[in-house]
């Protein structure tokens, strides 16, 4: 992921943030349950400024590339 300028960087995770020295000490099976937990799957968990960014970034992304395909058919 590039930096995009006005982009919205959150500075203070709300989540714990695991040192690599943290993590190196844990079994694999607790690094995946650490992974895992970190993932979200519902979309009601997602802030909706979080999704109206995604959906700007995608719009801007098929206007800058439309038309520059060629016809697949």
């Amino acid at each position: 992921m590039s930096y995009r300028e006005g982009a919205i960087v959150n500075p203070v995770p709300e989540e714990k943030v695991w040192t690599a020295d943290e993590l190196l000490a844990m079994t694999p099976n607790e690094r995946h349950d650490i992974v895992k937990a970190g993932i979200v799957t519902d979309l009601d968990q997602v802030p909706p400024e979080f999704i109206e960014r995604v959906r700007a970034n995608v719009r801007e992304h098929i206007a800058a590339t439309e038309g520059t395909t060629t016809d697949r058919t």
